[in-house]
């Protein structure tokens, strides 16, 4: 319906003319103050700089920025995606390695990655196997491939259908698995690697194979490096899978991977001794612990937690033995992801949390001065990372190079793009918003006179998913977008994002009557911006009613006291 036509750019200059204070910088990126150059009273806002590709640059920069952003948001930390399309073929790389194909979408890559590792020979002979003996991975790929010819097609070949359990069971081992190889760097890694396929191509060593994949995976996409421990080296007491160390701070973290039974599907779960063993392996690093429960009696659930409450209150009772008092501390990530048993099944109420194991650090429910929280974060990047990834990077995604999935990039909506009008004018997109009840986009117009016109644009289903995705990339540029805030650090965080980049002497106008003004000159720029954070939040949350945890959070078995 709107066709775009133009970047629009002398509209675009006058728009971000009329949003920056006199004190930022002036865009037009002299160097000097908005005040003191185009903001000037003898200087038209809307006047081009010399050279009016600068603000097609600026443009391109912002659009860029959005994308890396947006691919990130998909893709996770690690090592991106790198592929391209040559003469209709699409070649993507892995690690030292390059593959080439027809696919259209990741997923489908990732279809045919997973059955060339595994070895399309090895495959076809479990096939030939009576079905009760045939490998669990071959199990899972019948009943996918039956689920996808039972659901329709479109025009391109792409399924849609529901995360089932067979699905979500596939194309996680196959993004693990990718993920692993693409970031491989030493020759150890490449050997790890093969050995970790050897032991997924084995019946009875392949569940737990898949699991210390999964782990590898998220942390990976989380910005770890990960250093693999030689299985074959005999280590006194034991040894880990691998150390995780986060690059930005150097700290390192050894990691551990256990697994319930998978053939137990008990009403009851039991996972703590595998802890406890864990745990009773040496080494002189922080530990990080992943264990799979693999669990369906108690799917997640805000009100009740679900597994999750039922794992937290062993892990909290096993604290509380007197054989525990000889344990280290510990991180235990406690996955669920009971695929195997929900085939045929929508995946529901899995996922991750995690809790601390005798430490005072990510206790769930627990209650926390907002300063306090807010130094241990800060302490602790590496374990938000995590914890952000975990939230975010759980599926493949479905592009190859971070774009919006389903959304035509010569007809998305973009800040700043020339649009067709109804009226048969031409219109510049300066603002627009979601509003998802009306399955539309409110767009402010500003056409070539001058004049500016809202018009509603019906959305697509494709598009409301992209925009509940992305919210902030959505428009082609990177725009601040906040969900309700829940707690106190929530409110710090919206702050400080706000207020990150704002001049030190912007600052210190809006803190000027403040008692500690003379301490808070001697601060940088960073720290100040983290200081008016925290005041603002402080505030706020000191004002509003205080913020109600989940019923289940609050009856879960309080941690034992530090003595």
């Amino acid at each position: 319906m709107f066709n775009r036509i133009d970047r629009g750019e002398q509209g675009m200059l006058e728009q971000r003319m009329a949003n920056v204070g006199r004190n930022d910088p002036c865009p037009c990126g002299s160097g000097t103050k908005f005040k003191k150059c185009h903001g000037a009273h003898n200087v038209p806002a809307t006047k081009l700089p010399p050279g009016p590709s600068q603000a097609v640059f600026e443009a391109l920069m912002r659009r860029t920025k959005a994308k890396q952003v947006q691919t990130v948001r998909q893709q996770g930390h690690g090592r991106p995606i790198i592929s391209n399309v040559i003469d209709g073929t699409r070649f993507v790389a892995v690690g030292k390695e390059v593959a080439y194909g027809p696919w259209k979408i990741f997923p489908e890559f990732l279809l045919h990655y997973v059955r060339a590792r595994l070895g399309f020979a090895w495959g076809e002979a479990e096939k030939s196997k009576p079905e009760l003996e045939r490998h669990p991975f071959v199990r899972w790929w019948e009943v996918f491939g039956a689920q996808r010819v039972r659901h329709t097609t479109s025009a391109e070949g792409i399924n849609s259908m529901p995360m089932y359990g067979a699905a979500s069971a596939v194309l996680g081992l196959a993004y693990d698995l990718y993920t692993v190889e693409h970031n491989v760097e030493s020759e150890q890694d490449a050997l790890s690697f093969q050995r970790m396929l050897a032991r997924l191509r084995i019946a009875d060593q392949f569940m737990g194979a898949r699991h210390e994949a999964r782990a590898a995976g998220m942390l990976l996409r989380a910005g770890f490096k990960l250093a693999w421990e030689d299985e074959q080296v005999r280590q006194s007491g034991g040894h880990g899978e691998f150390v995780a160390t986060f690059p930005e701070t150097g700290r390192s973290f050894w990691v551990e991977c256990k697994m319930r039974q998978p053939e137990r599907e008990d009403a009851r779960f039991h996972y703590t001794h595998l802890v406890s063993d864990a745990l009773q392996k040496a080494t002189g690093l922080e530990r990080l612990v992943f264990v799979e429960l693999a669990y369906t009696g108690a799917p997640l659930n805000e009100e009740t937690g679900g597994w999750a409450g039922i794992a937290v209150n062993q892990l909290r009772t096993l604290e509380q033995q007197p054989t525990s008092a000889t344990l280290p501390p510990a991180l235990i990530v406690l996955t669920n992801f009971p695929e195997h048993w929900q085939l045929d099944q929508p995946m529901e109420g899995t996922g991750v949390v995690m809790e601390g194991f005798r430490t005072e650090r990510y206790r769930m429910g627990q209650e926390e001065e907002l300063l306090a929280a807010i130094e241990a974060k800060e302490r602790n990047r590496e374990i938000e990372f995590l914890w952000s990834s975990l939230q975010k990077h759980s599926r493949a995604p479905i592009t190859f190079d971070g774009s919006l999935p389903g959304i035509d990039p010569d007809k998305q909506l973009v800040v700043g793009g020339s649009y067709h009008l109804p009226d048969g004018q031409v219109g510049v997109l300066e603002e627009a918003t979601v509003v998802e009840e009306w399955k539309q986009a409110a767009c402010f117009m500003r056409r070539a006179d001058g004049t500016r016109v809202m018009i509603n644009i019906d959305l697509s289903e494709d598009e409301l998913d992209a925009w509940k995705r992305h919210p902030d990339t959505f428009f082609g540029e990177l725009r601040p977008h906040h969900p309700p805030a829940k707690n106190a650090m929530d409110l710090y965080e919206f702050f400080h994002s706000s207020y990150s980049n704002t001049p030190k002497e912007k600052l210190l106008e809006f803190m000027a009557h403040n008692q500690s003004i003379a301490e808070l000159r001697k601060l940088t720029q960073p720290e100040l911006a983290k200081r008016y954070a925290y005041m603002l939040a402080a505030t706020v949350a000191e004002r509003g009613p205080e913020p109600t945890k989940p019923t289940w959070q609050k009856r879960l078995r309080r941690p034992p006291v530090k003595k």
